[in-house]
């Protein structure tokens, strides 16, 4: 008699108490002001103008609660004003609204990572994903239908296999993944080394292994179904991707990615959905350089909602 189909068994959180302890302080408002040097005036740029009177540090930890907690400018004020009050700080000086909107524009916000050495090497996951700008909501689109000005832009990721995010760009909607993915791997920190490369299908061009090589790193992503070895004669007949196009027509494109690991992309659709999820799939920004600073923030705050939970499954 059958058995049936067999399942895996459900993963389970074995770190649940310290997990959901976690999860609360994601929104702890003090992780965010750990530094109280952020409230010191900068240094003069020696450049034509008023000196700045607060620090890009200062302005981005604004910028970051406006994010997470998902208000408006104004409230950006009066969150750090009442922050400040409880922690007796009211002599530090804090911006106005008008500022935090002027300033998002032009300081300069890099991705900080914590929760991995720089001495192991790296396995990067890269994906994209698209984050609305303009346009209706489901309902109205089901009911009425889509209107014609609907503008997105595109999120590219790439992050570790610990979850974290090494690297975040925002780009126009009309740029290609796999023509972005050279530029993505020059921003990943000189510090760290990279061993491997992993990505979906639309990466599989010659000049995506081209540039996973110059970084010293393999790129794995499935060949596509028509793709050919070139003859032995052609140059490229020992290249990287016509010997992974050899493995999958010999194994299989299943057992190709078991054997590959392949898999473990899926890590970075976890990412993307943590990312919508926490922060919603709409852009607050309507300027180019404010939306770029915006995705930086975000990423940089999914890095410390990394760090302050992450579930240990059995």
């Amino acid at each position: 008699m059958s058995e049936g189909r067999r399942f895996a068994p459900k993963k389970s959180i074995k770190n649940w108490a310290a997990y959901n302890e976690g999860l609360k302080r994601r929104y702890d408002l003090t992780i965010y002001v750990e530094d109280e040097s952020i409230f010191d005036q900068p240094e003069p740029s020696g450049r034509r103008g008023r000196p700045a009177q607060y620090s890009d540090g200062l302005i981005e930890v604004g910028l970051t609660m406006k994010a997470v907690f998902r208000v408006p400018y104004r409230g950006v004020e009066g969150l750090l004003s009442s922050l400040l009050k409880l922690g007796n700080l009211t002599d530090k000086p804090l911006p106005d609204y008008t500022t935090f909107c002027l300033r998002a524009a032009d300081i300069e916000v890099r991705i900080k990572t914590a929760m991995r050495s720089s001495h192991e090497p790296l396995h990067l996951l890269i994906d994209s994903t698209g984050l609305k700008i303009y346009g209706e909501g489901e309902w109205k689109v089901r009911t009425h239908g889509a209107s014609k000005r609907r503008t997105w832009r595109k999120l590219h990721l790439a992050i570790s296999e610990e979850q974290e995010v090494i690297v975040a760009d925002l780009t126009e909607n009309s740029v290609g993944d796999q023509e972005h993915l050279p530029k993505l791997l020059d921003e990943v920190p000189k510090d760290m080394s990279m061993d491997r490369v992993t990505a979906d299908g639309i990466y599989d061009t010659w000049s995506c292994y081209d540039a996973a090589t110059q970084h010293g790193a393999d790129l794995c992503t499935p060949p596509r179904r028509n793709a050919i070895v070139p003859p032995d004669t052609s140059p490229r007949s020992h290249h990287p991707r016509s010997a992974a196009i050899r493995d999958c027509q010999n194994l299989g494109r299943t057992p190709w990615k078991v054997q590959s690991r392949y898999h473990v992309r899926s890590l970075v659709e976890t990412a993307m959905f943590r990312f919508k999820t926490s922060f919603g799939e709409r852009m607050f920004s309507r300027t180019f350089p404010r939306q770029k600073n915006e995705a930086m923030i975000k990423s940089n705050a999914l890095n410390i909602f990394r760090k302050c939970a992450f579930p240990a499954y059995t």
